[in-house]
Formats: structure tokens, C-alpha cells, sequence
């Protein structure tokens, strides 16, 4: 359960990253009236890869589909920083599709590597540090975005996202664990 708890740290991180996008919106200068236009088509393709999330399951497998996730939205926030503002938002419909991916993958690890007795606890573990992580990094980021620019506060989150990956696949490969 604790190996399973360490892959998933790294995804608690990843998931709350929808805090990016008004700052990144501000700093492209798109208007505000487009901000409800664009969060309609990311929930949009949000449930279109939603339904479709076990055929990659099935293509790629679970462990690898979740790192194939986590790189692929690193890879998304690095672009948007190097490519703005059109192919910013290409890249912003990527990262949706990779979070879209996430949470059908992540629960169909659980149901099959935890048994019934844990399940719920570890889902909960989850869920709630997601939720604690979002608070801490929304006040955090907003704290950075005060005093630094949004390129530099992203480049940071990115490290500390690589800091957090390499550390838990270097633990789970010691483990044995992927």
C-alpha cells in the first residue's frame, strides 16, 4: 500500500494543475470573456477521452500509461511556457487529455493491485491528499506569482514535479515496483 502511495504522490502534484490556467490566460492577454468558452471545450474533451479511457489502458497498461501521463503534462507545461498563446493553448488541450486519462487509470490500478479491505482507505488517502495539495499549492503559487513572473513560477513547479518523479521511480524500481 505505502509503494502504491509513493507512485501516486507524484500524481496528487500533477492533478491540481488547473490552478495554471486563468494565470496563464492573463499572461497570453486572452480576453475574459473567453475563459468560460474554453473551460466548456476542455470539459468537453475531458468526457470524450473520459469514455475511451480503458482502450488505452488496454494499448499501453496501467503503469505505463500513468507515466506516459505524468511526462506527457510535463511535457504540455513546458511547451506552453516556450509557445504562447496559440500553441499554448494546443498544449493545454493535450495536458486535458492526459488529465483526462488519469483518474480511470488510477482507479483501475487500485481495484486490481489492493485488495477490498484497503481499497477504500487508499482511495481516500488519495482523494484527500489531492485536495490538501491543491490548497497548499494554490496559496503557494499565488504567493510566487506576486513576487516572481509566471514563466518562472511554472519552471519551478515543473522542477519540483521532475524532483518528485525521479525520486519515486528511482524507489519503485528499487522496490521492484514497476
Amino acid at each position: 500500500i505505502l509503494l502504491l502511495l509513493l507512485f501516486f504522490s507524484v500524481f496528487v502534484l500533477v492533478k491540481n494543475s488547473g490552478i495554471f490556467y486563468i494565470p496563464y490566460f492573463k499572461e497570453i492577454n486572452l480576453p475574459v470573456w473567453f475563459y468560460g468558452i474554453a473551460y466548456a471545450f476542455f470539459h468537453s474533451v475531458n468526457a470524450v477521452i473520459f469514455r475511451f479511457a480503458y482502450v488505452f489502458e488496454e494499448k499501453f497498461g496501467d503503469y505505463h500509461l500513468l507515466w506516459l501521463i505524468f511526462w506527457g503534462r510535463l511535457f504540455s507545461w513546458s511547451m506552453m511556457l516556450c509557445f504562447k498563446p496559440i500553441w499554448g493553448i494546443v498544449f493545454i488541450v493535450f495536458e486535458q487529455i492526459m488529465r483526462s486519462l488519469e483518474r480511470p487509470v488510477i482507479h483501475s490500478v487500485i481495484h486490481k493491485r489492493v485488495d477490498s479491505e484497503r481499497r477504500a482507505t487508499v482511495m481516500s488517502l488519495y482523494n484527500i491528499s489531492g485536495l490538501i495539495t491543491k490548497i497548499i499549492l494554490a496559496l503557494f503559487f499565488g504567493q510566487m506569482l506576486d513576487i516572481l513572473s509566471f514563466n518562472l513560477v511554472i519552471s519551478i513547479f515543473i522542477g519540483i514535479l521532475f524532483f518528485f518523479a525521479g525520486g519515486s521511480l528511482f524507489l519503485l524500481r528499487k522496490q521492484g515496483g514497476v
